[in-house]
């Protein structure tokens, strides 16, 4: 179970009117706490002294003792000074009261010009202010009673939830602080927190901190139901909410809430939750979206982009699909994991305002920053052939490409759907060849379309037919229909010079120069090494294109002698780029490794695309229509991560960090 003293501990200033009624009536004289508050320091009680992990600490400027500064700041909002507070444990804030830093008399105070005048802070403000604490981090002062236990941080900023240090306003507000009726309520606070922890058998207010302790740990054990029931719905890809979401009802209340019902059966807090009067007439949709978000996004997603980022290189695979009228692209990320095994992951699923090259790319980036994945280790784009995505000019590619220069659109590279007699490695050579060939002929074409011309007429007089140009009867609109002085002029304008430009186009977006130098990655296997006759001058364009990824690219050229020479022998046998990486040992071939590496980052199809389209067909369905993007996500996650070990207790821990006050509510369920 989690640690709960450590991590949300309620506030105390946050008390409801029958706490702050005890407290009242256990201190009246406010004076007496105002003296009893000393700078004094107190041993911290064993168990108590630890920081939640996403608090951000600063440096520490004072030797071990605490600082207020180190948690306060003045960029921070109101909002999230008191998440800060009260995410601190108990023994923080018995710390930041009793063992804070003071200066000695001799202390010397940084200081800064204003005015012509030399301003800082001074010794003699400590004088009979034993709440007035200097925070040697941010050069400035706190009331660290109010800062711990005001109850109400509105309009409260200087001392409270903002370092003074305007030395010139002391009288304006350090003394006039001192008469302000929440700072006495917070020094009671103070007093009164200090005492339960000193003295717990002694104080009424331990009591309420023992409930709400034990609230805590039923609310825990309630989050890890509501997580199990939320994650085997999401598995098995059903709806959540019924039409009539009321337990006290015969209606089906619902995949989620009768799963519920049915976990109570053998837990007597979940069953005691449920049967909670006047709080389980209406669900809160609110709970099931951010456990949803919680397991999803949080857990499942964030586990997936640990690994791209552990692996660096990656691909990109995109698809769009149109789903009651809107256009979503799924995200999918092609990388190598730690045990050199090629994966590929579904991420997301993204609304598209517009289907266009420059927005789709925009959408793409736009979610790779977010989850703080770095575009410039991008090795590899997979789309399918939609102009707007594969475009070199305006399609998605093209813009990617501007922003990760080795990105290489590789169009349906896969060796699997090619016939053994085929060498894909001597294929991609030729395509060279045959784009040179078709750019040659285009150049000449008034040369060579004579002959091309002599012959359609040759083969057109033996079944009888002359050449003749067809008939215009206006000027066209929609067809090629240049006007020509005869039918062999005819057909050379509207027929060839077009037909020799679709074909040069479409080699050129099919086969970039980026694509046919990335092709020869190909030629590390053992298999193409032995059949090809791959030589080290014909890789050199790999050297030049991935130096920078390279540990010494000044001796791939030995390294792969060393590897034919091993493959030749017959020391190393692969026939794919997963198998050649997993049999190349990356202290012995560092470059050949990362070369590997990344050729098996290169995208093959977008089919993991096009599986977690038909799992958003079966989630979003016609009657689960006005699903948002983030629940939609989430789902698809937990479906198509259908084997990936979630441990509750790190999910229970994931929303106590985003949800801290949830964690103290009678119900986690309803509104």
């Amino acid at each position: 179970a989690p640690r709960f003293e450590n991590t949300a501990e309620p506030q105390q200033s946050q008390l409801n009117d029958h706490d702050a009624a005890v407290e009242t009536a256990v201190i009246s004289q406010s004076e007496m706490v105002v003296t009893s508050l000393t700078t004094e320091s107190a041993p911290v009680p064993e168990g108590y002294g630890t920081t939640p992990d996403h608090i951000i600490l600063q440096p520490d400027k004072t030797g071990g003792l605490g600082d207020i500064g180190r948690y306060i700041n003045s960029e921070m909002t109101t909002k999230e000074v008191e998440d800060t507070v009260i995410a601190l444990s108990r023994g923080k804030k018995y710390e930041l009261l009793t063992q804070h830093f003071s200066p000695p008399s001799h202390y010397k105070f940084p200081g800064t010009y204003e005015n012509g005048c030399l301003r800082s802070f001074r010794y003699e403000y400590f004088k009979n202010r034993p709440w007035l604490k200097y925070s040697p981090h941010l050069d400035a002062a706190f009331c660290v009673p109010c800062a711990l236990f005001v109850s109400n941080r509105s309009n409260k900023q200087s001392l409270v939830t903002k370092p003074f240090r305007k030395w010139t306003r002391y009288t304006s507000v350090i003394v006039e602080h001192a008469e302000k009726s929440y700072h006495r309520d917070a020094m009671i606070a103070a007093q009164t927190f200090r005492e339960s922890i000193e003295n717990p058998s002694t104080k009424l207010t331990c009591v309420f901190d023992k409930e709400k302790e034990k609230r805590i740990e039923e609310n825990c054990q309630i989050l890890k139901a509501i997580a199990r029931a939320v994650l085997y719905c999401g598995r098995q890809c059903i709806a959540l909410r019924g039409h009539r979401e009321k337990l006290t009802q015969s209606e089906n209340p619902g995949n989620f809430l009768a799963l519920l019902k049915v976990l109570s059966e053998s837990d007597p807090v979940l069953e005691a939750h449920l049967k909670t009067g006047g709080r389980v007439n209406h669900l809160s949709p609110q709970s099931q979206n951010e456990m949803i978000e919680v397991i999803g996004k949080h857990f499942i997603q964030k586990k997936i982009v640990e690994e791209i980022l552990e692996a660096k290189y990656y691909s990109i695979l995109g698809d769009e699909a149109t789903s009651h009228n809107e256009e979503k692209l799924s995200i999918v990320i092609r990388f190598v994991d730690a045990n050199k095994d090629i994966r590929e992951e579904f991420l997301e699923f993204k609304y598209l305002e517009r289907t266009t090259g420059a927005a789709v790319s925009e959408t793409l980036l736009s979610t790779l920053r977010s989850l703080n994945i770095p575009i410039e280790d991008c090795r590899g784009q997979g789309y399918d052939g939609a102009a707007s995505m594969s475009s070199q000019r305006v399609g998605v590619q093209a813009n990617i490409l501007t922003h990760a220069p080795n990105a290489a659109y590789v169009h349906c590279l896969t060796v699997k759907l090619q016939k053994k007699t085929n060498d894909i490695f001597k294929a991609f050579s030729m395509v060279t060849e045959v784009k040179a060939t078709y750019k040659r002929l285009r150049a000449n074409l008034p040369t060579h379309f004579d002959e091309i011309y002599d012959q359609a007429v040759t083969m057109a007089e033996k079944v009888g037919v002359a050449p003749t140009a067809p008939r215009i009867a206006e000027r066209q609109r929609h067809r090629a229909n240049a006007p020509a002085v005869d039918p062999k002029e005819h057909y050379r304008v509207n027929v060839a010079v077009p037909f020799f430009d679709h074909i040069i186009s479409e080699l050129d977006d099919q086969f970039s120069s980026l694509t046919l130098r990335v092709s020869k990655l190909l030629g590390l296997v053992p298999s193409v090494i032995q059949e090809s006759r791959v030589t080290a001058q014909q890789l050199t364009g790999l050297v030049d294109l991935y130096k920078d990824d390279l540990p010494s690219p000044q001796l791939f050229s030995s390294e792969f002698q060393r590897w034919k020479i091993m493959v030749q022998n017959g020391r190393i046998a692969a026939d794919s780029c997963a198998s050649s990486l997993k049999a190349c040992d990356p202290d012995d071939f560092p470059n050949l490794c990362i070369l590997l590496k990344i050729a098996a980052t290169l995208p093959v199809t977008t089919c993991e695309c096009e599986r977690s389209i038909s799992t958003m067909r079966r989630l979003n369905n016609y009657m689960r229509c006005t699903m948002g993007e983030s629940r939609l996500s989430s789902l698809a996650l937990m479906h198509i991560k259908y084997d990936m070990s979630v441990n509750l207790e790190e999910i229970v821990n994931l929303f106590e960090g985003l949800h801290p006050r949830m964690m103290q509510f009678a119900s986690l369920l309803y509104e």
